[in-house]
């Protein structure tokens, strides 16, 4: 069955809007009920301009739109390190409601993924005249589970609060000591010297003592 132009536009921006059908990283990406689910309910928003089109046409669409732009794409990096065919580029990398240009984690490879700036062809051209230069190493894009942006945050609050106690001890000065505090510590200890009577009788002379003044 053919499809036209506005039903592949449609096609593909049913698939962007659900992450779990493309997404690796997704946390659906591998539930096999909220795929079914994601299907089905793109072929419910093409049944409007595509009567009778089944689910196994869909994927089968969107697989080989997928295929085509890989092939395409990798032939277009080609012509740039090879700078040949710099100004030609495949009508597929034109087509802009295509989303593979934003989405990150939509093929998976052994390196960053592929997609990240294929909207802007011409930022390729220079890419690929400067190819003879070191590349810097991209971090992949991993998108977070709800679960684990909580530990995340747990653990920055408990960070932020143990800062804030250790700079609090260390503002906080002890009082200084003066020649009290001195002579109060060596009548206790030579009352622990004594014999415990006696130590509690000297106390009682001391204490009688500071009242009589």
């Amino acid at each position: 069955m053919s499809w036209s132009k506005q039903q592949v536009k449609l096609l593909i921006n049913e698939y962007k809007k659900l992450a779990c059908l493309y997404a690796v990283k997704s946390l659906y990406y591998k539930n096999k009920h909220a795929r079914n689910s994601a299907v089905t309910a793109i072929q419910k928003a093409l049944t409007e301009i595509k009567q009778k089109v089944t689910v196994d046409e869909i994927k089968a669409k969107f697989h080989g739109l997928k295929n085509t732009f890989l092939t395409e794409y990798r032939k277009h990096l080609k012509s740039l390190k090879t700078r040949t065919g710099e100004d030609k580029v495949s009508s597929i990398l034109q087509i802009n409601v295509l989303p593979f240009a934003t989405i990150r984690c939509f093929y998976k490879t052994q390196h960053t993924s592929i997609f990240i700036g294929i909207a802007n062809p011409t930022r390729q051209k220079r890419a690929g005249a400067s190819a003879s230069e070191p590349k810097s190493k991209k971090r992949k894009y991993v998108e977070k589970t709800p679960e684990q942006q909580a530990v995340e945050d747990v653990a920055v609050a408990l960070k932020q609060i143990s800062a804030a106690i250790a700079t609090s001890s260390e503002s906080t000065e002890k009082p200084r000591e003066n020649h009290h505090d001195i002579f109060g510590r060596f009548v206790a200890s030579k009352l622990q010297e004594i014999d415990p009577g006696a130590a509690k009788e000297m106390e009682k002379q001391i204490v009688g003592l500071l009242y009589s003044l």
